[in-house]
């Protein structure tokens, strides 16, 4: 009788614990992560009256007879279902959606707890703590990589008040853009460039594409007309190179075994000529003619066909005077006097050349005054000629007169020099003079008509034909007919303009003032039936140049304009110090190969003072990209180019352009339809303070700065368990490991069985009130069943006890 006392006591023993752990959880219903629990309940001990029989004979087995002893809580689950993601205004609330816990430690990462409460804050020394002040720990930014390392050991994450980005140095700048390889173009601006400065004496040398061909800067072979359409000139109708300005530099004339420096010789058929134009060697016979305007304000060069005639212009003044001679004198004429026993310390010589821009100092020291007149002038005579280099001034001394004679190498005159050329090959280096070929050709014919001097009648006019604008330039200017039909110098002036349109003028005070009539017509000569046809379009253009101009009038001819396809994008970059300045790209159509593609100039230009090249102008590079005939990129020069801003910041940095890769479509494109940029970026930018952070779901924690820039700063770590349920709660909404648990597997959010992280919110308790409320109502009718069996017992008892009675 009393084990059924007993029995009642230790269930309601069990269903009191029962009750305590339901009411924990009811009480925890909203707090963060919190994973409700259960009682597991079992039985007691049972007492045995009888044990189990086996079947034995006829007779059949029998059970046990056990009588159990009551109930008990053998164990607690704690259940760790997912609960309810709630969101939040906080960008440092996080929850976790899956498996896993985050890890805190109390002491500086000596120890760790762990918990799935996301409710983290940065504290006044910028430490990533929860609600217990336990530091939050996972991986740092790397100061050296500027990389957050996951499998390196976890470590406690603080992120510095006040942190900054310096500055990043752009290094590479990536394009992608589509130029217009179609017949019309929407985007083109006028033909025409200029680039300042003075030439440097020893020229670097020209830059190559991939097949080794020299890159002609502003070469506009490909042109177009002032609404778009494309002249498309065909081979034989003339080749347009630039107008831009020319360089000449060391030319020589080989007749036979003699180098000749100057061309003040006639140049026979058989001799050959080398120069090299704006960094170019011209030394083979792949053109049959180029024209240059040696240091000319407004020079070009053009490149035509065979019968061409190679010009040079030299107008290279030079000025001197002479300072420190005692008793000695400087004249302009080209004399200096020397006399003996002066007491001279030394002389200095100065030779102005060009406009004064160029300046030669000659100094020689050590004369004393017992030398005589003769040694003077030796010892001057050799300073001198020690720079006639450099400044075309050679010396002689006059021993009779007592002189040094200075004579002027140059040319001081405005000179040409015509040189007939032809197209066909040779081994030696250079051009083979020549007399004029008589290939089929069609050229442009003009009619420079004079009047006669003072308007008098005038002649028939002059029938010439050119091939390209720098022959009518070179024409106009030089050639023409005066009113007894011989061949005289004109005075009209020609250059392109700003609006790529040739320009005319016929001022006053020319060798051959004449009022000119111009009339510009397309022409075709012809040896075979099989020669080109006129260009309607490039006729229309020159046929505007068609007028009158009267000798000193201000009235100007004009063509109508020659246009570049053009196409150009722009992007910011950075220097060390974070200063921007913007660098510019265009790109302009030179040529047209139907078999291999097309190819493009391309200008690369910064604003001063910041440079990217080492020769004039400092401030642009040019080069050229290349395309296959299906539209995909061939090659691009230059890779790269050296930047130096010039404003105290990292000098020669190095950016390197990425426009795709070679017969691919991954970049740029010349496909016909609109020029247009798809795409421009750069890997530079300038300092920042933090302004913001935000987790995103690997645990992340990116910074988000004032320059734009955002990056890496840290990232949570997270652990998982092979069994949740045996880790032990210790408060505050934190775990601690057991010896059920298993040991932590460490590692980033969404890997590894791990959950993702969603930032800006918390998850919230799992408790389910319906279920909890339902447990309480079964917890007591359990409680009151076990009191029943106590009070019934009791009852028994006492029916017992009344037995004596």
């Amino acid at each position: 009788m009393l084990k059924s006392l007993y029995a009642g006591v230790s269930g309601l023993q069990s269903h009191q614990i029962a009750m305590d752990v339901e009411s924990n959880n009811i009480a925890n219903v909203n707090t963060t992560g919190f994973k409700y629990s259960r009682a597991n309940f079992s039985d007691l001990l049972a007492q045995t009256k009888s044990i189990a029989t086996a079947p034995q004979g006829e007779l059949g087995g029998k059970n046990a007879v056990q009588v159990g002893l009551g109930s008990t809580v053998s164990s607690m689950t704690t259940i760790h279902s997912q609960g309810s993601i709630q969101n939040s205004d906080k960008n440092t609330d996080v929850a976790i959606q899956g498996d896993g816990f985050f890890i805190v430690s109390p002491d500086n990462g000596k120890s760790y707890k762990y918990t799935r409460a996301g409710d983290f804050k940065f504290d006044a020394s910028g430490n990533f703590v929860d609600n217990n002040g336990f530091i939050v720990q996972g991986w740092v930014r790397d100061s050296v990589t500027g990389k957050v390392d996951a499998t390196a050991p976890i470590e406690s994450i603080r992120i510095p008040p006040g942190l900054t980005t310096p500055a990043s140095p752009t290094t590479e700048v990536s394009l992608k853009a589509n130029l217009n390889a179609g017949i019309f173009v929407e985007s083109y601006s006028p033909a025409y460039e200029v680039k300042s400065g003075i030439p440097p004496a020893a020229p670097t040398p020209p830059a190559l594409d991939a097949d080794g061909r020299a890159i002609e800067s502003g070469d506009l072979g490909v042109m177009f007309n002032d609404t778009g359409e494309g002249f498309a000139l065909q081979p034989n109708q003339g080749i347009w190179a630039s107008f831009e300005a020319a360089t000449l530099t060391a030319p020589t004339v080989v007749l036979g075994s003699s180098l000749v420096s100057t061309f003040s010789r006639a140049i026979a058929i058989g001799d050959t000529i080398s120069a090299t134009v704006n960094g170019t060697l011209y030394s083979n016979t792949t053109y049959a003619a180029f024209a240059a305007d040696v240091l000319a304000g407004e020079g070009d060069i053009s490149v035509g066909i065979a019968g061409d005639t190679l010009t040079f212009d030299s107008a290279t003044d030079v000025s001197f005077t002479v300072v420190g001679l005692a008793n000695d004198n400087g004249s302009a004429t080209g004399a200096v006097t020397v006399s003996s026993n002066n007491s001279a310390s030394e002389m200095d010589v100065t030779f102005t050349l060009d406009n004064g821009v160029d300046t030669v100092n000659v100094t020689t020291s050590g004369s004393t005054g017992t030398e005589s007149a003769a040694q003077n002038g030796s010892r001057f005579v050799t300073a001198i000629n020690s720079k006639t280099a450099l400044t075309g001034i050679s010396a002689t001394y006059d021993s009779v007169n007592n002189k040094i004679n200075l004579v002027n190498t140059n040319d001081n005159a405005a000179a040409s020099h015509n040189i007939k050329i032809s197209a066909v090959g040779t081994a030696n280096s250079g051009f083979v003079a020549t007399a004029q070929d008589t290939a089929n050709h069609t050229a442009y014919r003009y009619q420079y008509n004079p009047t006669g001097a003072n308007g008098g009648a005038g002649g028939n006019g002059f029938d010439k034909t050119f091939k390209t604008i720098a022959d009518l330039r070179n024409q106009l200017e030089i050639q023409g007919q005066d009113n007894n039909g011989d061949t005289a110098l004109s005075a009209l002036t020609v250059k392109v303009n700003s609006q790529g349109k040739l320009e005319i003028e016929n001022p006053a005070g020319g060798a051959d003032p004449y009022d000119v009539a111009l009339a510009i017509t397309g022409i075709t000569t012809a040896n075979t039936s099989s020669a080109p046809s006129e260009n309607t379009r490039f006729t229309r253009n020159l046929e505007a140049l068609n007028s009158s101009l009267s000798s000193g009038s201000t009235g100007k001819a004009f063509s109508q304009s020659f246009n570049a396809a053009t196409h150009s994008s722009s992007i910011d970059i950075f220097d060390s110090l974070g200063s921007k300045h913007t660098i510019r790209m265009e790109f302009r159509k030179t040529d047209v190969d139907l078999a291999t593609g097309s190819t493009w100039n391309m200008r690369i230009s910064v604003p001063a003072p910041a440079t990217i090249d080492n020769t004039v102008p400092y401030d642009q590079k040019d080069g050229s990209i290349r395309f296959n005939s299906d539209g995909s990129l061939a090659t691009y020069n230059p890779p790269n180019v050296s930047f130096t801003g010039n404003n105290g910041s990292a000098a020669d940095q190095q950016v390197s352009f990425s426009f795709g890769t070679s017969n691919l479509f991954d970049g740029m494109t010349s496909f016909d339809s609109r020029s247009s940029t798809s795409g421009i970026s750069q890997d530079g930018f300038t300092g920042g303070d933090l302004v913001g952070i935000r987790i995103d779901q690997s645990g992340t924690m990116v910074g988000s700065f004032s320059n734009g820039r955002s990056f890496g700063l840290a990232q949570v770590g997270m652990a998982k368990f092979t069994n949740n349920e045996g880790l032990a709660t210790e408060g505050g909404s934190v775990y601690v490991q057991t010896a059920n648990s298993g040991d932590p597997i460490i590692g980033s959010a969404a890997t590894s069985g791990r959950g993702f992280i969603q930032s800006s919110a918390l998850e919230a308790s799992n408790v389910d009130l319906s279920r909890s409320l339902t447990q309480l109502i079964i917890i007591q009718r359990g409680y009151q069943a076990n009191g029943k069996t106590i009070t019934t017992s009791d009852q028994l008892l006492e029916t017992l006890i009344g037995l004596k009675r």
